[in-house]
């Protein structure tokens, strides 16, 4: 009887350490779940450098959506058929077409082997996470930051993280690394440049991404607009005769 009596209390006080376990792991996850929830990009940097960071990206995306880098064209495509150029104007058009019609898609492919290079190497990565904490700590600091009696504006603290980002970058060897898988991805863009035939459909593609439908519009528009500058007129224009010029010659070749 006292033996049983024994057990019960066992099992009741082992019952008891469980639940106040598993609720003290309850707390801990909500907090965590909390503090992850409130803790924002503005709490952390404010909102000013917030909101001129998201201008910053918002202007970066419309310049990429000008250069005619709104999405890439569709992969099966672009790794088609290759063949070997019959001679030098044959791969001057070659180039010239490729690049205005898989611009999005190179830069997808640098971007991705850039980052692979970065994934397998644990070393190269933890250096470009101190070089990212240094700008964020630099950029990010609340209080006005003083050298010698003298307040850094933000362009000193830029240039300063980026002074040790690159000797970090140089010292440890992580720049030999990013240059290799950057000359790799150039490399495999002019390659892909080189042998990939021109074709009909490549004509398509060139005048749909180009807009020439809508051209007349945007260029009044343009005219119009009192912000507009000479230069970026011109531009437009400039790039929109090069567009129209190759797809002209497309037409004419009518295959490789």
């Amino acid at each position: 009887m006292k033996l049983a009596i024994l057990l019960a209390r066992n099992s009741t006080t082992n019952h008891q350490a469980h639940t106040k376990q598993e609720y003290q792991l309850a707390s801990l996850g909500n907090v965590i779940v909390h503090f992850s929830v409130s803790m924002t990009m503005r709490d952390v940097i404010g909102d000013f450098k917030t909101d001129m960071l998201m201008s910053e990206m918002q202007d970066f995306t419309e310049k990429l959506n000008k250069w005619g880098l709104k999405s890439p064209r569709p992969w099966n495509e672009f790794a088609g058929i290759l063949k070997k150029p019959k001679n030098k104007q044959e791969l001057e058009e070659r180039l010239q077409t490729n690049f205005m019609l898989y611009k999005a898609n190179y830069i997808l492919l640098l971007a991705g082997i850039m980052s692979w290079s970065v994934i397998i190497s644990p070393f190269t990565m933890g250096v470009l996470f101190v070089c990212a904490g240094v700008f964020a700590l630099l950029l990010g600091w609340p209080q006005p930051l003083e050298i010698f009696g003298r307040l850094l504006t933000p362009k000193e603290k830029t240039m300063i993280a980026a002074s040790f980002t690159f000797f970090l970058l140089l010292i440890t060897g992580a720049m030999v690394k990013l240059i290799w898988s950057f000359s790799l991805g150039v490399s495999l863009i002019v390659a892909h440049m080189s042998f990939r035939p021109r074709c009909s459909g490549h004509r398509k593609g060139i005048i749909d991404d180009a807009n020439l439908s809508q051209s007349p519009t945007k260029i009044v528009e343009d005219i119009e607009s009192p912000n507009n500058e000479d230069s970026g007129l011109n531009s437009y224009h400039s790039e929109i005769a090069q567009l129209r010029a190759t797809a002209h010659s497309m037409s004419r070749d009518g295959r490789d």
